[in-house]
């Protein structure tokens, strides 16, 4: 039989209608995909926390990126929104070490008060400079109060030790927002006196020498590496690469 021309457009239109739809399901599809592996990723970091705090003594853990924007603030959001929903009696305190982007007390809606720099400085008690996240019994943030002038990713390792100290006597779990290893430099107190450190890179941003070079001077300085957190990946890896 023979088809006019207008019929065979509607024919093609409705076709390609069609695939575009089946794309963008398979799009949509994909992208649930990826947010359930991030969030599964997520919560086996959570477990690993508590089994390195219960079984290996840790209790401070610093999580920093190789370089600015890795995403490590955004990381860390969405690990405590797991906790918050976790059941347990266990303190948590979430500390904003980061002065060069400090966001987390925005994030979290503390209140202005004394803060990081006001406990460094010896100025403020660590009890009063601490603040319970609203709807979480077990959850404290310790915001960023930096001076513009001054930058807190060069503290002396006795201020470093002093905090870390305080912070272990008053709680069970620390998590610390750390400031980038390429603005912290060389040889910083804090990776070298923290538990463990937490690696965070957004996939495709650093050459994978240039992050081998970066990570083999934490161990070198002492550093203890809990982990890398590959940030930002698009694509689903297959089941049979696990």
């Amino acid at each position: 039989s023979y088809l006019g021309g207008s019929v065979i457009k509607k024919l093609w239109r409705k076709r390609g209608e069609g695939k575009s739809r089946i794309n963008e399901e398979h799009k949509e599809s994909k992208a649930d995909e990826v947010e359930e592996l991030y969030w599964r990723a997520l919560r086996g970091l959570m477990q690993q926390i508590h089994r390195r705090t219960q079984f290996e003594g840790a209790r401070v853990f610093a999580f920093m990126g190789l370089l600015p924007a890795q995403g490590t603030t955004s990381v860390l959001d969405d690990l405590v929104t797991l906790l918050r929903l976790a059941s347990g009696r266990q303190r948590v305190l979430l500390v904003d070490a980061n002065s060069a982007n400090p966001t987390l007390d925005a994030k979290f809606g503390v209140q202005a008060g004394p803060g990081l720099y006001q406990v460094v400085r010896s100025t403020c008690p660590l009890k009063e400079a601490v603040y319970r996240v609203n709807n979480a019994n077990n959850l404290w943030i310790l915001p960023n109060r930096w001076p513009n002038e001054e930058n807190n990713a060069f503290l002396s390792h006795d201020e470093v030790e002093a905090l870390l100290s305080a912070c272990r006597e008053a709680f069970d779990t620390v998590l610390i927002d750390a400031p980038p290893l390429s603005v912290i430099g060389d040889s910083p107190p804090l990776q070298r006196l923290v538990d463990v450190n937490y690696i965070v890179v957004s996939s495709g941003s650093v050459h994978a020498k240039v992050a081998e070079k970066m990570l083999r001077s934490i161990r070198n300085d002492g550093g203890r590496i809990g982990g890398i957190i590959l940030n930002r990946f698009a694509q689903v890896i297959p089941r049979w690469l696990y």
